[in-house]
């Protein structure tokens, strides 16, 4: 004490002061008499300005305080974490005496009951104040802030927490039950999954699928965007869903003419008569059959007789003509089927009727 001042000094190893550790605890002052208060602080009276002074020689931690704006947030959002520190002394701290560590922290589900951490990318520091945008990243996350600040060898942290807002996301077929991707999540839809508010989402349909054995094939998005099969989006707020519509395909044109019967094949009889022929045949067709025909061919023309539907169903039916053969035609009559469906003719060679004829009676 002395000189405007008080000093301190530690003991040396002989038990006396050192002078090698003098400390200034407070200078401008005249300190009159020293006493030890019951706290453990030192208490003297300043003479010079006519005030009684109190010298604590543990100094006081630092305090600091962080908030995050906004609270909740979207990727690609800025986030702002503000730190505010003061000396024990209650005195603003320099930009030097903050630490930030900003960490991401992903988790299985919002209750946040498995989780890893690692250190957030893209933070920019300014002393009190630690900015980074909102990551793109998987369901679920949020940002962690710790600042730590420290002050005559002394240091104090605070953290806070940065939630982000959450979207479901759906993928629906048009019509449904179609195999589709969103994300990592696949399945007949529809599927749903959620992600943070505008983070990126993944749909991915087939090009083609069977639905109920019947063929279809993808002819847009319902809200009309033209991506294709593979769409990328961002997830907007709150609950969406994305339709991806299917035209049905139908089955390829296919029409048989098959068994094709004549009865008889063979026939005698007087050159002025005439007998009567009955033509069978079996039409499988995959569209409605428009037209059967049979048609009687020889050297000496032609002719068609349509044929009418005695049996089967819609894709599988029998067919039948009554044919007259008169005896002054030629000895030989070819046959033939020929069925119309969806503008397809097929045609199917039957077997020749044979005459012979004679002059009265045979």
């Amino acid at each position: 004490m002395g000189r405007g001042c008080v000093i301190a000094m530690q003991l040396g190893a002989d038990g006396e002061p050192d002078p090698s550790t003098v400390e200034v605890l407070v200078s401008g002052v005249r300190a009159t008499a020293i006493h030890s208060g019951p706290d453990g602080d030192l208490y003297f009276t300043d003479s010079a300005n006519n005030s009684l002074v109190r010298l604590s020689p543990t100094p006081t931690a630092p305090e600091v305080e962080v908030a995050v704006t906004p609270q909740d947030w979207a990727v690609g959002d800025e986030l702002s974490f503000a730190a505010e520190g003061l000396t024990g002394d209650g005195d603003a701290l320099p930009e030097s005496a903050y630490d930030w560590q900003v960490e991401l922290v992903q988790c299985t589900d919002e209750a946040a009951t498995d989780c890893s951490t690692s250190e957030a990318t893209g933070v920019e520091i300014d002393g009190p104040v630690a900015t980074v945008e909102g990551p793109d990243v998987p369901y679920y996350a949020y940002l962690q802030a710790t600042v730590t600040v420290t002050d005559e060898g002394l240091s104090t942290s605070d953290s806070v927490e940065a939630h982000p807002r959450v979207s479901t996301v759906s993928l629906t077929t048009d019509p449904a039950g179609i195999e589709v991707s969103l994300g990592d999540t696949s399945g007949a839809a529809p599927q749903s999954a959620r992600y943070l508010e505008n983070g990126t989402v993944n749909l991915s349909v087939p090009q083609e699928a069977s639905v109920d054995d019947a063929d279809h094939e993808f002819s847009g998005w319902s809200d009309g965007d033209q991506a294709g099969t593979e769409r990328t989006e961002q997830a907007p707020a709150g609950d969406s869903e994305y339709t991806a519509v299917y035209t049905e395909v139908p089955p390829p044109l296919e029409t048989t003419v098959t068994e094709v019967e004549v009865n008889p094949t063979s026939i005698r009889m007087p050159f002025w008569s005439a007998r009567l022929v009955v033509v069978e045949a079996r039409v499988q067709s995959t569209q409605p059959v428009d037209r059967v025909t049979t048609v009687l061919s020889s050297n000496r023309g032609q002719r068609s007789i349509s044929m009418g539907r005695i049996s089967g169903s819609n894709t599988d039916r029998v067919y039948r003509s009554y044919v007259v053969i008169s005896g002054t035609g030629a000895s030989v009559r070819h046959t033939e089927v020929t069925a119309l469906s969806g503008g397809q003719t097929v045609r199917t060679a039957g077997p020749d009727i044979r005459v012979s004829t004679c002059l009265l009676f045979c």
